[in-house]
């Protein structure tokens, strides 16, 4: 997608998924809705925790500072 790894994340529901993330260099967002409880994702290297998918959205930006959404 040509993107730069600062301006990208990564949504994932299991611990491998946030490692992916992090291996990758991008923010890693665990999807609590998923089949691993919020501390597994956590330990496993999760950024930030979304609790619904409706997180997922426009309006995520606006709760991530660490991106620029410009």
């Amino acid at each position: 997608m040509n993107i730069e790894p600062e301006r990208a994340v990564f949504v994932g529901d299991s611990p491998t998924d946030m490692t992916a993330a992090r291996s990758a260099g991008v923010l890693a967002l665990g999807a609590v809705w998923g089949w691993h409880p919020p501390a597994a994702l956590r330990a496993a290297g999760a950024d930030h925790l979304l609790p619904e998918p409706t997180s997922i959205g426009p309006s995520l930006l606006r709760h991530l500072p660490l991106i620029d959404s410009a």
